[in-house]
């Protein structure tokens, strides 16, 4: 739907990399273009997204290298190194960052507290985010996995 900006994408796993360029080699996949709720404006976008291989505790990117950073549900598996990987977010972003992640100071309850605990998931607060320095933090509490798993969308900028 946005042919004129250019994405990047981070995979750790060579496996994960290799089926992301594989995948641009092909079409793109006429169920997601079903799927979408606009009309694509170009089926061959796809096809220009930049994928990197490594890890999110040390990017392989300058810094201030992205306008925008989006993580959805990437991080929660990340917990042993949440920080490392917040700061190296930080240190990439520009501009706006928007982190769909099940955050601790929205998952209170004692069984959500005791899911993330024995699963050793993210469990990064939003105080975590200040001390790191990001700022202009929005929260937005109108997302659909919240009423089982206490995800929110938080937004903010570098």
């Amino acid at each position: 739907m946005f042919p004129d900006i250019n994405f990047s994408g981070l995979e750790l796993t060579s496996g994960g990399f290799n089926y992301a360029t594989k995948f641009q080699e092909g079409k793109f996949p006429q169920h997601l273009i079903d799927f979408s709720p606009r009309p694509l404006v170009d089926t061959e976008s796809f096809k220009r997204i930049n994928f990197f291989q490594g890890s999110a505790t040390q990017m392989p990117f300058k810094d201030n290298s992205f306008d925008l950073i989006y993580s959805s549900l990437a991080l929660e598996q990340m917990k042993r190194f949440q920080i490392q990987v917040l700061r190296e977010i930080h240190r990439v972003g520009s501009g706006v960052i928007s982190l769909f992640e099940p955050f601790a100071d929205f998952n209170s309850s004692f069984y959500r507290k005791a899911y993330i605990f024995t699963e050793s998931m993210f469990n990064a607060s939003l105080s975590d985010l200040k001390k790191i320095g990001f700022h202009n933090i929005f929260v937005d509490t109108n997302c659909v996995q919240k009423s089982y798993r206490g995800d929110y969308n938080v937004l903010f900028t570098v």
